[in-house]
Formats: C-alpha cells, structure tokens, sequence
C-alpha cells in the first residue's frame, strides 16, 4: 500500500454508511493512523442525517484481525485526540447502531475495538443483543417465552420510547442508554 493511500474508506448509501479498513496486507490492523481516520469516519457517519446505521468492516479476508505494534513511548497513539481511548468514546457517543461485519478471527485492538462497539450499544440492542444470545440454546417454547419477557423489557425503556418518537416526528434519536 502506498503511504499516500487511504487506511479507511467511507461511503454511504441507502442510509447505511460503510467504514471499510482498508490494510489488507496487514489484517488491518489498527495503526495509530488507522485509529486517527476510523475516528474522523465515524464522526463523519455520526453527522451524516442520511445515515442511520454504521456498518464497519475490513478489507481483504479479515478485519481486525491484529493490532500494529506502537512504541510504548509514543503518547500521542495512546492518549489524548486520535488516540484508541477517542476512538472509544467516539464509538460511545455516536447516537447510531454500528454493525461489525467481521470476518475471520479478532485479536487484541480489533478485539478491543468489538468490545467498545457492544459496549456502545443503546439499551434497547444490548437487551436484544444479550437476548439473541441467551435464547440460543433455549428450546422453542422456552425461547419465545423469554422473548415475550425481554420485549416487554426493551418496551419498558427510555431508549424505546425515544425511538418511537423520534420515528414519529422524523428526526434522529438521541439514545440516552436507559
């Protein structure tokens, strides 16, 4: 890859906007370049009105699949603006369901990375997402029955009805995390 290349790509279409690492040839891993511009992508996915869900991906056969060795000596990669820390709370604050599509395996930045999006989740997709995992081994009756529960739950929340307002009065969401 030449050093004039982008290390992430960013498009929108059909309300989706799709942040692709773009280092192949290393896994892409996430350099303290990489971290800089996946922060400005999604920051620029979390302006976008047209924009009403982040899908993040990797070029190549795997995505975050390894970390870039950093000098521990280099401050400016582990604190402060464009570091993984900003990357973070960027994630936390972007108001929009991100979606990972990984393929292949997930290791140590990358891993931490997954960690945060989940993390980030408004309440309603972590209920749901801890949901769906929960009623995985659940036989049928069992499952929808724990379903039925967990809606009501989701119903329940300051997220849901927010979402339902905001669908209401076409405008975007502001998810509080309750």
């Amino acid at each position: 890859m030449a050093a004039n290349e982008p290390v992430v790509l960013y498009g929108a279409k059909d309300h989706v906007a799709r942040v692709t690492l773009n280092r192949a040839a290393t896994r892409n891993a996430l350099s303290p370049r990489v971290v800089r511009e996946l922060g400005a992508a999604l920051s620029r996915a979390g302006a976008d009105p047209d924009a009403h869900v982040v899908v993040l991906t990797g070029a190549g056969e795997q995505a975050f699949a390894t970390g870039d060795a950093t000098p521990a000596g280099d401050a400016a990669a582990h604190e402060g603006p464009g570091s993984f820390p900003d990357l973070c709370r960027t994630l936390r604050g972007l108001g929009k369901p991100v979606i990972a599509r990984v393929d292949g395996e997930c290791h140590a930045d990358g891993l931490a990375l997954a960690a945060a999006l989940a993390d980030r989740s408004p309440n309603a997709l972590r209920l749901g997402r801890d949901a769906f995992y929960a009623m995985a081994d659940l036989e049928i009756d069992a499952a929808l029955a724990y379903l039925e529960t967990m809606l009501a739950k989701v119903l329940e929340t300051e997220d849901a009805a927010e979402g339902l307002a905001a669908r209401a009065e076409t405008r975007p969401p502001v998810w509080t995390g309750h």
